[in-house]
């Protein structure tokens, strides 16, 4: 199932793939953490996604405000603030997968 493709579509393993991807290079980046390398097969990717994610804390993200970010969008290098580097990288990203 998570191998059907809907007409020139990711299939769905990809697209689970590409968010576990995404969730960590925003929120690591933020986080102050270095970005594991995961997994290619699907269910280890999401675990290893799952618990980054779940044993960060609150905390880890203080002080991320002034940092400006940089950071490679396709083509594009950029410099981001903390906030932009969320709502229009991350997120966008994120939410069009």
């Amino acid at each position: 199932m998570l191998d059907t493709e809907i007409d020139d579509s990711f299939t769905a393993g990809q697209h689970f793939s590409s968010t576990a991807g995404y969730t960590l290079r925003v929120a690591c980046v933020l986080a102050g953490r270095d970005i594991p390398d995961l997994p290619k097969a699907i269910s280890p990717r999401l675990a290893v996604a799952r618990a980054t994610l779940g044993a960060m804390k609150p905390a880890e993200f203080a002080g991320a405000e002034p940092r400006i970010i940089p950071h490679i969008a396709g083509f594009s290098n950029l410099e981001q603030t903390d906030r932009n580097f969320a709502c229009l990288y991350g997120f966008l990203n994120f939410y069009s997968i």
